[in-house]
């Protein structure tokens, strides 16, 4: 987006998120799922068995910033700077991980190039493939979110997005009770839709002012919200033999939602600096590739016990490395992609109008 619509407390969150993501998978996860068995750091483990909120976090800005990118592009615009946003980054970190699995390998399942390809368009189950990291299942989500926001720009839509925002929650609520079509089930986004229709509804604050019926939505938002957080807890008791507090991560996720209402009522300025944006555009990087190559580094380099000085030392690694993907690599690609972008479908448009 551009820098003055830029909202640079957001990348700050953005950070913080991922942050939280990877340490609930360097300090629990990567122990108890064997992937890196050696490493173990229980005091800490009791804090960041929470950090798997930080994904809540990323969906509901995503909810906030795409429905600010979304009404104001059109179509082909919106589709642009999506695909720039999500396919770049991925298609680079995708490649290092797969080659981190070659060169390292470790815990880590060899990669056929079938799967290879098919985690390539991002959606490789639909192809019958498993992604090579787990982290990427988000995208899938992402993807689907963007694709019914796009439907509103496509018939343009967008002007009634406040009553497609009250249909997608009411179809949030009674979809456990009622058997609905594929495609408006879909809308549900395996129950995680609460999440993007709150961000997007902070943002129509942000635009248009606080109202009654916004904060009424964003409440019922944070039920569904805290409603799914329950038996996602419940999983991650079962998956990591620990135990949570549902009063914690209801805590987590009601602190998310002030942030970004502070956000929605511009009161988050004391955030809102433009140094900022230089931590945000690591976020996204460090998200793809932190996991399957932090566990392999941590088994390949690892003494028998791990010091949190490795630890740190790997978080940074991942951090330097975002940063050289984004700087040296996503740029120049996103660049060279946008000019294509514009070439072909200039082109393309330039001989329909012509025919």
């Amino acid at each position: 987006m551009p820098p003055k619509d830029r909202f640079y407390e957001i990348d700050l969150f953005r950070f913080i998120a991922a942050i939280s993501v990877v340490m609930f998978h360097y300090t629990l996860v990567g122990n108890m799922n064997g992937k890196a068995p050696g490493i173990s750091f229980p005091e800490l483990a009791g804090v960041f068995k929470y950090g798997y909120l930080g994904v809540d976090l990323f969906f509901i800005i995503s909810g906030f910033v795409i429905l600010l990118t979304a009404l104001q592009k059109n179509t082909l615009a919106f589709i642009k700077s999506r695909f720039l946003r999500l396919y770049p980054s991925f298609w680079v970190a995708l490649s290092l991980t797969t080659l981190s699995t070659y060169l390292i390998g470790g815990t880590m399942p060899m990669i056929s190039t079938t799967q290879f390809i098919a985690n390539f368009t991002m959606l490789p189950s639909s192809f019958d493939q498993a992604y090579i990291d787990t982290v990427y299942w988000t995208l899938g989500l992402e993807l689907k979110f963007y694709f019914f926001i796009g439907l509103l720009i496509i018939f343009r839509q967008t002007h009634k997005i406040i009553y497609f925002l009250t249909f997608w929650l009411l179809i949030t609520l009674t979809s456990p009770y009622i058997k609905f079509p594929y495609l408006t089930y879909s809308l549900t986004l395996d129950n995680y839709s609460g999440y993007f229709i709150a961000g997007a509804l902070f943002y129509l604050i942000r635009r248009d002012g606080l109202s009654t019926y916004k904060v009424g939505m964003i409440a019922i938002c944070f039920y569904s919200i805290l409603k799914n957080s329950y038996w996602h807890m419940l999983e991650n008791e079962e998956l990591y033999q620990t135990e949570y507090s549902i009063a914690v991560v209801g805590f987590i996720l009601f602190f998310c939602f002030g942030l970004m209402f502070l956000v929605s009522i511009n009161k988050a300025k004391v955030f809102n600096k433009p140094f900022m944006l230089k931590i945000g555009v690591l976020t996204y990087p460090l998200y793809l590739i932190h996991q399957n190559i932090g566990y392999q580094l941590f088994n390949y380099f690892s003494p028998e016990k791990p010091s949190y000085i490795f630890l740190i030392a790997i978080v940074f690694t991942m951090i330097i490395t975002s940063y050289f993907i984004h700087k040296i690599i996503e740029q120049p690609l996103s660049r060279f992609l946008g000019i294509f972008f514009d070439k072909f479908f200039v082109r393309n448009r330039s001989k329909s109008q012509s025919l």
